[in-house]
């Protein structure tokens, strides 16, 4: 279900963000619950600490085990899953500020943050890119 998961959410974004995101899918359960549990909304999100008590394990533990599965720290991770979702609801539609209160940022101002340092750019910034019409697709077609 994770590797569906992440597979519907990269399915719903246009295909110039997949090259610049990358959110390592791992088979352990552990890694799998926090995907599936992390999706659900932002009250699940909890800070690394708190996974490791929901695992019974030490964060220490916990921490190791999220590089060896993804190759990412916890935060690196969770921030390209937290950028995938975001780019999701942006790309549908809602406003930034929709995306910043549904990923539970107390601010958009502190999303927009996270969004640039993730991504470079700001969200406005980055979708008005994604949609701009290329000089080649503007060209009418002479065949009618």
């Amino acid at each position: 279900m994770t590797r569906r998961l992440i597979q519907v959410l990269f399915d719903e974004l246009p295909q110039q963000p997949q090259q610049q995101l990358h959110l390592p899918v791992s088979s352990h359960p552990k890694i799998r619950t926090m995907v599936e549990m992390m999706a659900k909304g932002p009250v699940e999100w909890g800070a690394l600490g708190q996974w490791a008590g929901f695992f019974a394990m030490s964060e220490r533990n916990l921490a190791r085990l999220i590089v060896k599965e993804t190759g990412l720290s916890f935060r690196q991770w969770r921030q390209q899953l937290q950028l995938i979702m975001a780019l999701q609801g942006l790309v549908k539609g809602d406003t930034v500020q929709k995306v910043a209160h549904t990923l539970g940022y107390d601010s958009t101002t502190a999303f927009i943050t996270m969004f640039k340092k993730g991504l470079g750019q700001t969200p406005g910034r980055y979708i008005a890119g994604l949609t701009t019409v290329s000089p080649q697709s503007a060209k009418p077609d002479p065949r009618q």
